[in-house]
């Protein structure tokens, strides 16, 4: 099995390129000049490898952190908790990044809302990498394998069980 922080950083690595790239080739399509079919192209490309790395991390900590960490009701719980985070994460990020876009962008400079989005979402990936490096260290069980009675793949275990209460779980 990789290293889950190495799978964790290239994850990481994946998404920070893909942004860093979307940002330049962004900013050179928004030359008069530009060819909008080409930059459109290459765009579409860094947001695959931003997506990539992003399903990389989605696959990684619920499926082997999680279980290595947890067992049990207690692996349910976390589980469950992951899940809201993502679901409002999922709402809550292109409401706040567009009226971000819309409040920091100006006639003069109409593309400076999305570097600064780029910005964050840089920011954000050198936090979340550094606080889980934290959790790697801190935790012996994420050099090894799951814990007993935790799935070999995680997958199996990322649903609440059937008599968990989904109003509870919030």
């Amino acid at each position: 099995e990789a290293d889950r922080l190495n799978v964790v950083r290239t994850g990481i690595v994946l998404q920070v390129t893909g942004v860093i790239a979307a940002a330049l080739l962004f900013q050179r399509a928004a030359l008069p000049e530009a060819e909008l079919t080409a930059s459109l192209g290459a765009i579409i490309a860094a947001g695959v490898v931003a997506q990539v790395g992003g399903t990389m991390m989605h696959v990684v900590l619920p499926g082997r952190w999680v279980p290595a960490l947890f067992s049990g009701e207690a692996l349910v719980r976390v589980n469950a908790r992951l899940k809201q985070c993502d679901l409002v994460s999922e709402v809550v990020a292109p409401v706040a990044a567009g009226s971000l876009m819309a409040f920091a962008s100006s006639p003069a400079e109409p593309y400076r809302g999305f570097h600064v989005v780029a910005l964050l979402n840089l920011a954000s990936f050198a936090l979340e990498y550094a606080l889980l490096r934290s959790v790697y260290r801190a935790a012996p069980e994420l050099a090894g394998a799951p814990r007993a009675g935790a799935p070999a793949s995680g997958f199996t275990d990322l649903d609440p069980a059937p008599d968990v209460d989904a109003a509870a779980a919030l």
